[in-house]
């Protein structure tokens, strides 16, 4: 019976050349003779990685495969159908729905147990030396960058890689960096700067009119000043001709820090961790978050009925309050009357937020998903697309993601916690320091619903079922005199200064 084989062949990148292909071929053409298969056609991906399937020959030879015209697919090495584990088997099982093998011409392999085992090593293999080649890369291009040589970045505007593969300054573009360090250590802005390079008829080293965005690189770059630098480790005093003086490059380096330092101060938040919980319970508005600052400069965060100045409930301390309620939360956990009752609470709330359904529904929907994509690589085997490219990457991205919610569904069905466990979660907290800001924002979230506030008391009420507490506020109050003793009024209450928490209540 004649046995009928295509040949794949393919060499990786642009530096190896057709004498690859053409050694490849008549290693496997004597493979074939030797072995009685009669060569029906050629598959050759010219310059293409086996780490992708997306290679035009090969997806060509997949797809003609379903025409039976051929029973083999005889390759120089394994490695060269397919570095991916994962691509290989995929290929190869649906290859064998349509009754076609894959065969080594250079690693003897038979259908038996043993050379199964030894194929999938090989495969392995080949994957890990895909990786390893991966880290040499990276290490070479580290060692490239130790010489000073290019690594294949593009160049900064004002240089041009050599032939020796280092850095030379090119004249036609080396005015624009000293043109825009100039005008900015005179204290032009970035905008004034991109439009007079824009005049004079500049372009980005992609040929675009320059933006503000264009400049952010280029002034902090310390190639300018000679300096060869790679990654965040890496920079060679003298590795490259300066274009820029040291003077000059430091004086921007400092105005930089000053605008960005400026932005940031306007941007500084303060997070209020029961903003959305708080409550009047005078007026039964929600206390908003407010600050101000004091006659030395220290600023000061606070709470305040949004109901004011009509309702006569007075500001609370942002810093104060919240370290009081948790410490009241953090007690009331902490009640040896109480502990166990709260702890079924928290096993019933427990039982009742979690979807006993949700991992029979993550895999159902992983199922549709697989399903999707059968049918997507099935028709990237009749044709190859872009948008059936496209199409396969975001559903590849959907089952990840699926996965990802399915093994954490898993787990949270393998265990429910006992009432002990969360009992022995209890006294651990007790004997943390509630002063801690994290330690505040984790009791808060957790088991903080709403907080009703008046002058002289509280009402906390948890999330465990509504599980409420009244707390008197006498320390709030002691700690309130003594600092109204020892600071001076605000300076900054204005309506300006405060704004209504919602989420996070960050200060802006």
């Amino acid at each position: 019976m004649t046995k009928r084989a295509v040949i794949y062949a393919r060499y990786s990148c642009d530096k190896q050349t057709e004498q690859s292909i053409e050694g490849q071929l008549r290693v496997i053409y004597d493979y074939a003779q030797r072995e009685g298969y009669t060569v029906v056609g050629e598959h050759i991906d010219r310059a293409k990685s086996a780490k992708t399937a997306n290679r035009p020959q090969f997806l060509q030879m997949i797809s003609d495969s379903t025409k039976h015209t051929f029973e083999y697919i005889i390759v120089y090495k394994l490695d060269r159908f397919s570095r991916n584990r994962y691509d290989s088997a995929f290929y190869k099982h649906k290859l064998r729905q349509n009754g076609v093998q894959v065969i080594s011409a250079t690693e003897c392999l038979s259908d038996n147990p043993e050379s199964i085992i030894t194929e999938a090593m090989l495969e392995a293999m080949a994957e890990f030396y895909s990786a390893e080649l991966g880290q040499k890369t990276k290490r070479g291009m580290r060692e490239s960058a130790l010489k000073c040589q290019t690594t294949g970045a593009t160049p900064p505007l004002g240089y041009k890689w050599g032939e020796d593969k280092k850095l030379h300054i090119d004249e036609s573009t080396s005015e624009i960096p000293k043109l825009a360090f100039s005008m900015y250590a005179d204290g032009k802005g970035k905008k004034a700067i991109a439009d007079e390079l824009n005049r004079r008829g500049y372009r980005t080293r992609k040929g675009n009119e320059f933006k503000v965005s264009s400049l952010d690189n280029m002034l902090s770059n310390k190639k300018y000043i000679g300096v060869f630098c790679y990654g965040e480790d890496i920079e060679v005093d003298g590795g490259c001709p300066a274009i820029i003086d040291s003077e000059t490059f430091e004086k921007v380096q400092e105005l930089l820090k000053i605008t960005k330092k400026a932005p940031g101060r306007a941007r500084a938040k303060v997070e209020y961790y029961l903003a959305s919980k708080l409550y009047c319970g005078e007026c039964g508005e929600k206390l908003i978050a407010v600050s101000g600052t004091s006659q030395n400069g220290e600023q000061h965060h606070y709470y305040r009925c949004k109901g004011k100045p009509q309702c006569s409930k007075k500001a609370e301390r942002k810093s104060y309050l919240e370290w009081y309620v948790s410490e009241q939360v953090l007690a009331l956990l902490n009640m040896d009357g109480k502990k166990e009752i709260l702890a079924q609470k928290v096993i019933d709330a427990y039982k009742a937020g979690m979807e006993t359904d949700k991992v029979s529904e993550l895999q159902r929907q992983i199922r549709g998903v697989e399903a999707k994509l059968n049918n997507v690589v099935d028709l990237l085997i009749e044709r190859r697309t872009d948008a059936l490219l496209k199409k396969m990457d975001e559903l590849e991205l959907q089952k990840s993601e699926l996965e990802e919610q399915l093994r954490s569904a898993e787990l949270a069905q393998a265990h429910i916690p006992t009432k002990q466990e969360i009992i022995d979660w209890f006294d651990k907290l007790k004997k943390v320091d509630g002063a801690e800001n994290a330690l505040q924002k984790q009791v808060i979230n957790t088991f903080v619903h709403k907080v009703f506030l008046w002058d002289e008391k509280a009402i906390i009420v948890l999330t465990l079922n509504n599980t409420q507490e009244t707390v008197t506020f006498e320390q709030i109050r002691d700690y309130e005199s003594l600092a109204e003793e020892k600071q001076k009024p605000l300076t900054s209450t204005a309506s300006g200064s405060c704004y209504e928490c919602f989420g996070t209540g960050d200060r802006t």
